[in-house]
Parts: structure tokens; C-alpha cells; sequence
């Protein structure tokens, strides 16, 4: 029964030197092809000393095969992408002003040979068939960004803001799962695990698409205080919008009234990612002091904090789905497995009729986890960082400089699994929902790092370093 399986893995000869062995290596070699088709194109024009246009143009084709252990599967990964950029310049005596114009294009494919095979499995029983998996990744930015600079006194103030969209196209799959975790259930065709898996999107359902929006102004206050002393104060406004989908294809499950302190996940079912947050104030403050007055010793530090928003592949990759019980996969356990009567060979190509036919027969519930809750409470990530720096001249054409950095992630993504049976009686905390995997901003991370850097200006050759 399994042997159209078997008969896409090479043959191992047989150990010379022992012929009963039951074991083999087997050594091949085949062509990993990579291709590169890039190009840059750039124009400058100058309307006047005063206005400056400046284009520039990025196109990119990359391509590579590279072979597996399955020589009817090899992989194919190619990328196309375009990026034009339009910057204007203005400026005067006092002030200076910068518009920008820019789209960005990119898509991203991976397209394993054997997953155009509904009947192909990533089967485990001791070993591995590696499956196969297709990924489409496509997406384009528009951004609008302006910035004005004025010079006033002891005063250089700066504002600006920015207008983004970014849409991204994203569709990805891979084979049904089979595992057998005895030789009986192998020699049996018995798995004690089957996940069904769409293979091809139905007729007439459009690609997952996505749209958010970044809105962000700022402003920036360099002021020389005294003749010794400069302070940099700063703050910025961002609001990263939360994705929509233009079916609005999005399932997410919320917190269970019955059962509270399971937290998100297990509740009804909702058409939102996670709810907006438009909390993302982010100061900034600097300053240099000549600590002397002489330029010989000059001490510097600063203080910011950096939000970014929820990017698309990051967040939203996994909680969109063809419809509240129609995930793109459904992992069945051991006792539902053989209820279905699933196993090897299936065809993939009929999933949505098969997860819908289990349900009607009550193998599995059509009440189902999500393929990946989000927690409703999803504020922006951000970091602090601060620093605090010390440069000093030191004789023979020599400078000093050391310098401490720390930087404080929060709200960093964190993924986890919930609703799994206990250890000791192997009964889930829910015993009719499925496993749970949920992702929150749970997440954070340090860092401090001291620099030392010492400069020594040569008379006649080029400036040495010697950074640590």
C-alpha cells in the first residue's frame, strides 16, 4: 500500500561488507542553482541650488532550486521586487524641507515540487517523508512622508509626519500529516494521528488580503542652552491601525464567560484581530555638555522610547481561516483518527468536504479552536533605550570615547500552547475544545552593552580605530 510513497526515495545500497544490514547511508550529489537579476536606476535633476528632485528606482529577481532528498521534490523559491522612491528638496537660509514619495513591491514564493500531488504526505513513523509546503508572500507598501527643518538662533526645530499603507497577500500550505507510533499501526495502515490539510483554495475564494495603516507626525527641539551645554527634546505620535481583510476572513476566539480563567481562546467566536492602541507617545531626550569648556572632554546621554506595530506576517499569519469551522488544517487525535477511518492514501483535494462530512457525523465538533487566537488586549511592541557617553582627547593626536547602551523590549510577541491534557490523567482542562495556540504580548527582552572606541588622527594617512 505505500508503495507510490516508497518509491520516491532513492535506493540505499546495500553495505558491501554486510550483507544482512538493515541499515544504509546514502550519498548523492545534485545542483543547488541560484540566479540574481538586480538593478539599480537612479536620476538627479536640480530645478535650482535651492530644489532638488531625486528618483531612484530598485528592481530585484532572485531564483533558486535546490534539491532534496526526494529528487521528485525539489524546492523553488523566487522573489520579485520593485521599489521607486521620489524625494524633493527644498531649502533656503533658515529652513529645509524634504517630500517623499514611495512604493514598495514585494512578493516571495516557495513552491515545493511533490505538494502539486494531493496524494503526497508528510508521513513519521521512524522517519520522515519531509512533506513539502507552498508559500506565497506578497505585499506592497505606499508611503508619504514629509519633514521640515528650521533653523532659528540657538534653536534647530524639526517636524514631520508620515502616511503609510501596507498591503499584504498571503496564502500558505503543506500536505496532510500522518503518524504512526507503533510498527503494528504502520503495518496495519492504522495512524494513531491524521491532520487533514487544504491543498488548493475553492474555486472562487480570493487570496488573503490584508490592509493597515501607519498615521505618525512628530517634532524636535535642538537647543543650545548655554556655551557649553545642547539639549535635544523630542516627541512622536504613531497609530498603527489593526489589519482588515477584504472578505473579513478573520476568526479570532475571545475569553469564555463560562470559563473565565482559561483566558483568551476559548470563547465565541469574533471578526477582529485585536483591539486598536493609541497609546503610542514616544518621548525622546538628548544632551551633550562640554564638561570643561576647553572641547577636550565632552559628556553626552539620551533617552527614547521606539513603538513599531504588529506586522502582518508576525501577528495575523495564522488567524485567518475559510470560515468559523473551516480552518486551513485539523489535527485529529488517536480515538477520533480511527472514528474517521482516515489513512493512507488521501486525497487532499477534497478537505473541505471531508472536515465538513466529520463534523456532520459528530467524529469531530464543529465547534473548533481557531488555527491561532490572538489576545484581544495586543497593545504595540516598543522599546526604551537609553545611553550615556564619554568622550575624551588624549595626547598624540588621540580620542577616547566610551559609551553605555541599554535598550527595554516590551510587548514582544509571545506564542504558546493551552488546553493540553494533564500529565498525570491525560484529561484536558476542556475535553471536547482542541488544543489551543494562542499569541500575546506577554514577551520581553533586555540589553546593555558597553563600547569603547579609540581614535588616533595620522598626519599623513587615513584615521586609525580601534574599536572594542
Amino acid at each position: 500500500m505505500y508503495q507510490p510513497l516508497f518509491a520516491l526515495f532513492p535506493k540505499a545500497p546495500q553495505p558491501a561488507n554486510n550483507p544482512t544490514a538493515t541499515t544504509s547511508q546514502y550519498f548523492a550529489a545534485a545542483s543547488l542553482v541560484q540566479r540574481d537579476d538586480n538593478g539599480v536606476y537612479r536620476l538627479d535633476y536640480f530645478f535650482s541650488p535651492a530644489n532638488i528632485l531625486a528618483v531612484r528606482y530598485i528592481r530585484a529577481r532572485p531564483y533558486e532550486t535546490s534539491p532534496a532528498l526526494l529528487p521528485a521534490n525539489p524546492r523553488f523559491c523566487f522573489d520579485h521586487g520593485d521599489a521607486i522612491n521620489f524625494t524633493h528638496t527644498h531649502s533656503s537660509v533658515h529652513w529645509t524641507e524634504n517630500t517623499r514619495f514611495a512604493v514598495n513591491k514585494v512578493n516571495m514564493d516557495r513552491h515545493d515540487a511533490l505538494l502539486s500531488d494531493p496524494t503526497f504526505p508528510n508521513m513519521t513513523f521512524g522517519w520522515n517523508s519531509a512533506g513539502s509546503k507552498l508559500l506565497h508572500w506578497w505585499g506592497n507598501y505606499l508611503t508619504f512622508q514629509e519633514a521640515v527643518a528650521f533653523v532659528h538662533g540657538k534653536q534647530t526645530i524639526q517636524f514631520g509626519g508620515i502616511v503609510e499603507r501596507n498591503r499584504a497577500y498571503e496564502f500558505q500550505i503543506a500536505p496532510m500529516s500522518i503518524l504512526y507510533s507503533s510498527l503494528a499501526q504502520f503495518q496495519n495502515n492504522t495512524p494513531s494521528s491524521f491532520q487533514v490539510q487544504l491543498h488548493t483554495l475553492p474555486a472562487g475564494e480570493p487570496p488573503f488580503t490584508h490592509n493597515s495603516y501607519q498615521i505618525g507626525e512628530y517634532f524636535q527641539d535642538d537647543i543650545r542652552l548655554t556655551k557649553s551645554l545642547t539639549v535635544n527634546l523630542g516627541l512622536r505620535y504613531d497609530i498603527f491601525t489593526v489589519p482588515d481583510e477584504i472578505k473579513n476572513r478573520i476568526f479570532n476566539r475571545g475569553i469564555d464567560p463560562s470559563h473565565p480563567q482559561l483566558g483568551p481562546g476559548f470563547g465565541p467566536i469574533i471578526n477582529t484581530y485585536f483591539n486598536p492602541d493609541y497609546t503610542q507617545i514616544q518621548p525622546r531626550i538628548g544632551l551633550a555638555y562640554n564638561l570643561f569648556g576647553n572641547g577636550h572632554t565632552v559628556l553626552r546621554g539620551g533617552f527614547g522610547k521606539l513603538s513599531m506595530g504588529h506586522t502582518l506576517y508576525q501577528a495575523v499569519t495564522e488567524d485567518y481561516q475559510l470560515g468559523s469551522s473551516l480552518p486551513f488544517a485539523y489535527s485529529m487525535n488517536q480515538a477520533q483518527t480511527q472514528a474517521s477511518g482516515l489513512r493512507y492514501p488521501w486525497n487532499a483535494s477534497g478537505y473541505v468536504q471531508e472536515l465538513t462530512a466529520l463534523q456532520a457525523a459528530g467524529v469531530i465538533s464543529s465547534n473548533i479552536p481557531v488555527q491561532e487566537a490572538i489576545a484581544l488586549h495586543y497593545p504595540d511592541q516598543y522599546s526604551l533605550q537609553w545611553m550615556f557617553g564619554m568622550e575624551q582627547t588624549l595626547p598624540w593626536a588621540m580620542a577616547l570615547e566610551v559609551d553605555y547602551n541599554g535598550n527595554r523590549g516590551l510587548h514582544e510577541n509571545f506564542s504558546e500552547t493551552l488546553n493540553q491534557p494533564n500529565r498525570t490523567t491525560g484529561v484536558a482542562p476542556i475535553p471536547t475544545f482542541g488544543k489551543v495556540a494562542l499569541v500575546t504580548v506577554d514577551d520581553r527582552s533586555k540589553y546593555a552593552g558597553l563600547q569603547v572606541n579609540l581614535r588616533k588622527r595620522a598626519l599623513s594617512e587615513n584615521p586609525t580605530d580601534g574599536p572594542f
